[in-house]
């Protein structure tokens, strides 16, 4: 981008200069021309001057003057025009010269012609001569210079000898240097504004030529594209009318036709044909007005009978809408126009169809004839949906078509109403159109008035025309020929063969073509047909339709749109779309695929293809129906292995856990066994033992029963036994009994804090509840030791409060706390995250256990590297429980 700045700057200033050249030579000539002539005139007052020095003087005019031709002779060669402003500058530096010449003959700053240097020389030629800021200023220069020079010889030879020869001096000085500097100044201002009016002016040459080269392309353009639609649209006419003329003879045979099908098929063929024609013949005319190559057949007739025939012409058309047409004459008298009667009648057939299409059901339409002078005019009113002030002018403009939703659900390719302006700008008339929106509008036609009479006579080749001429107005009339789209269940769902249909959705604005779709599908689909988005998306909605076919452009809401908001919706998502469009580029497949589009049918289509397609999507959706199911079945085995296999690995623990137990029991129920009787022994043989001795003894004798009970449950643990014995227990009791146990692990950094309800007894067995207190709060101790690092206390709280029939027990530490991720393992057997030998994974698994056997429920809250909470939820001892544990003991 900076070297195309550049180049540009460059082009920009070669440009200038070339310029600048040119106007350089132009000057130099005109001031060439100047010299000679007031040089030479000037001279003649030398002698009445400075009579002693006019020899001189005459010299040096007479050498500068011979130098002048010279510079003037040299502007006109090739070489001269190629050095324009070494020519330019030795003719300044010449004049310059010449002029100090004369000073120092006619006494150097005293003479009378100093006044030539300031204004005569440099005033001349800063205002005579483009000079850049870099020649004005050196021009000024040598200016100074050449006077220093010659005030300096001057002052040498007589400058001592003259009066006050200082103060002329010093004041002619300031005043040259004043004026050069000012000379400088402005030289250089002067420049710059010059150099920037030509980049102005140079980009306003390149942007005229930028535009007058565009200008004609698009000349070349319209020419060619008119030339284009003139060729094709006359090359079409042929083969449709040769199409037309059998289709013709065909809807006349009643052999053919006594098929309904087969004369629905016949009519809709010729129905599209025709309105073919229709735009064809519009495009061919709207070319030839445009080229001002259409051939007028002035003829003079009865306009009242034209307007009250079309009126005629359109009426049923007008009827299957429910729109009144009416032919209104103000003046008895006929109005006789010159004009050529089928163009005529082409423009009002054009204004009128436009009022049928937009004026809505039980509508008014009234073509009013009246005169006004010499001019005949034609008022077409509706009451219809009107045109938005702003948009009025651009209701005449070729291609123009109102982009407002409620119009945008009419069809039209925007030529009639240009055509009819150009028809009638033809004949020299005038067309306005006024309109209010929601109100309707009015079209007024003006065209002269004739004075001849009607011919009677008929020529020979209007009558050869007759069949061609009245087919191209048939097919006018065609356009008008509109069913009203369907928006009903086609196919009538009582017989069981109709519920194992699918069922489609149709989304079609064109009537012809959803009628032909609909007689082509329905003996193998349920048809639901809407003319628009928004109603296709209604239906949908109320019927869900296994299929959707819709056109891309929909009024109200297009098929890309319709497809989004379908595909959007849960209950509508199993749904099958395809989008059938004449768009066939890649842009318009993208929007399609993001709109979630199932299949493409590009325009035109056979009904073959069409079938087929539908018939392929179906079974893709029933195959995908079906992998479905088959994935949800696998699914589910998956599960089910997943959860035996899981069971399997349970057991293999816990019978892993049992051998393991059998080990330990066998090795540890021995010297157990051995220390309990040594304990009886001792307590036999001791005479009056001290008190210290006898709690020593009960001690060792309770952590020994401890071991042994231990030992019990882990059998129980392992085996399943379910016959340990329940009973009423107090949790504070059990927890002093675990931290009695614990006391060589709880260390003076260790704060545990206990809170317990007054009545806090359960229903279980003491010894597992112990155990179950026991692994809980060892864990927390664990899970503290981080804490001595941290400068952080070491905190155990235990809370136990009582609900209604349950006991609820809280323990919680301040340690490391357990990740998200593990969470879920913490109870299963030999899960750990300890190092080896820290640990066998057994602690909270023999808790679960412990809690499950007690019909209780444990669940654990933890935040990495911020606590952990364990919470237990047990069968609280009543007194009604209380009361019976009490019997059965008195019983036993």
């Amino acid at each position: 981008m900076n070297e195309l700045h550049r180049n540009e700057d460059k082009q920009i200033r070669n440009a200038f200069q070339e310029r600048e050249n040119k106007i350089l030579i132009q000057r130099t000539r005109i001031a060439s021309y100047l010299l000679i002539i007031c040089g030479m005139g000037t001279g003649l007052i030398d002698p009445f001057v400075y009579p002693d020095a006019a020899k001189l003087l005459f010299i040096d005019r007479a050498c500068f003057t011979l130098f002048v031709i010279f510079i003037l002779c040299l502007t006109y060669t090739t070489a001269g025009k190629k050095n324009t402003r070494i020519l330019a500058m030795s003719f300044i530096y010449t004049l310059l010269a010449a002029h100090g010449i004369m000073l120092l003959f006619t006494g150097g700053y005293t003479s009378t012609y100093y006044i030539g240097f300031p204004i005569i020389l440099l005033l001349g030629i800063s205002l005579l001569f483009p000079l850049s800021a870099k020649e004005c200023i050196s021009t000024c220069l040598v200016s100074l210079l050449l006077y220093f020079g010659i005030c300096s010889i001057e002052l040498y030879f007589n400058g001592s000898h003259a009066v006050n020869w200082n103060r002329t001096f010093i004041s002619n000085t300031v005043f040259l240097i004043d004026f050069l500097l000012i000379i400088s100044v402005s030289g250089f201002f002067t420049f710059k504004l010059r150099f920037h009016d030509f980049e102005l002016q140079y980009e306003l040459d390149q942007n005229k030529k930028h535009l007058e080269n565009s200008y004609r392309k698009l000349e070349e353009l319209d020419n060619a594209k008119s030339k284009f639609f003139a060729n094709i649209s006359h090359e079409l006419r042929t083969p449709l009318t040769l199409i037309l003329s059998p289709l013709e003879q065909i809807r006349k045979d009643q052999n053919l036709t006594a098929n309904a099908k087969v004369k629905d098929t016949l009519d809709l063929m010729f129905s599209n044909a025709m309105r073919l024609l229709s735009l064809i013949n519009d495009l061919l005319d709207l070319v030839r007005m445009e080229e001002g190559k259409i051939a007028l057949k002035f003829t003079t007739f009865n306009l009242n009978e034209l307007l009250s025939g079309l009126v005629s012409s359109v009426k049923h058309a007008a009827e299957n809408k429910q729109l009144a047409v009416k032919f209104i004459e103000k003046d008895s008298t006929p109005v006789l126009i010159n004009a050529d009667k089928d163009k005529i009648e082409k423009g009002f057939l054009n204004i009128l169809f436009n009022a049928i299409k937009f004026t809505p059901k039980n509508g008014i339409i009234d073509i009013v004839i009246s005169s006004e002078n010499d001019d005949a005019l034609i008022d077409i009113i509706d009451n219809g949906i009107g045109i938005d002030s702003n948009k009025l002018g651009s209701v005449f403009n070729r291609f123009w078509q109102d982009e407002d939703s409620a119009v945008s659900t009419k069809q039209g390719t925007g030529i009639g109403l240009a055509l009819a302006k150009e028809i009638v700008d033809l004949h020299g008339g005038t067309i306005d159109v006024s309109s209010t929106k929601g109100k309707g509008t009015t079209f007024t036609i003006k065209l002269k008035k004739s004075n001849d009479s009607v011919p009677d006579d008929t020529s020979a080749a209007e009558v050869n025309d007759a069949w061609l001429s009245n087919l191209y107005k048939r097919a006018k009339h065609y356009q008008l020929n509109e069913t009203p789209v369907d928006t009903t269940l086609i196919a009538d769902q009582t017989s069981k063969s109709d519920f194992l249909k699918h069922t489609l959705l149709l989304v079609e604005d064109e009537p012809d073509m959803q009628r032909f779709l609909k007689s082509e599908l329905i003996d193998k689909y349920n048809i639901i047909s809407a003319g628009d988005g928004a109603e296709g998306l209604k239906l949908a909605e109320e019927y869900q339709p296994d299929l959707v076919l819709t056109d891309y452009t929909l009024p109200n809401m297009d098929g890309i749109t319709l497809c989004k908001r379908i595909k959007s919706s849960p209950i509508l998502l199993p749904t099958k779309i395809i989008l059938v469009t004449a768009r066939a580029d890649d842009q318009t497949k993208i929007k399609a695929l993001e709109a979630g589009v199932d299949d493409f049918l590009a325009k035109p289509f056979s009904t073959t293809e069409l079938k087929t397609r539908l018939a392929n999507i179906l079974l893709n959706s029933q195959l995908e129906r079906e992998l479905q199911n088959q994935n949800q079945v696998l699914e589910n085995t998956l599960r089910q292995l997943q959860e035996t296999e899981s069971q399997l690995i349970q057991a293999e623990r816990l019978s892993a856990l049992g051998h393991l137990s059998a080990g330990i029991m066998h090795e540890i129920n021995n010297p157990v066994n051995f220390m309990m009787t040594a304990i009886s022994f001792l307590r036999s043989d001791l005479e009056d033992p001290t008190p210290d001795v006898v709690e020593t003894i009960d001690d060792i004798e309770g952590g020994l029963k401890r071991v042994r009970d231990i030992i019990s449950d882990l059998k129980g643990f392992a085996y399943g036994n379910s016959d340990n014995i329940k009973e009423e227990c107090s949790l504070k009791t059990v927890i002093d009994t675990a931290k009695r146990l614990l006391a060589d692990e709880i260390t003076e950094d260790i704060s545990i804090n206990v809170s317990t309800d007054q009545d806090d007894f359960v229903i279980g067995n003491h010894n597992q509840l112990t155990q179950l207190f026991v692994n809980l709060m060892q864990n927390s101790i664990q899970a503290t030791r981080q804490n001595v690092e941290k400068r952080k206390n070491r905190q155990i709280n235990i809370k136990i409060c009582t609900d209604k029939n349950y006991s609820i027990i809280s323990i919680r530490d301040n340690g490391c706390g357990i990740e998200d991720k593990i969470s879920a393992n913490i109870f299963d057997p030999f899960f750990t995250t300890k190092d080896v030998g820290e640990g066998t994974g057994l602690g909270l698994s023999i808790c679960h256990t412990i809690i499950k056997k007690h019909n209780g429920e444990i669940s654990v809250n933890s935040q990495p590297d911020d606590y952990t909470e364990f919470i237990i939820k047990l069968s609280a001892s009543t007194p009604s429980t209380h009361e019976s544990f009490v019997l059965e003991t008195h019983t036993a």
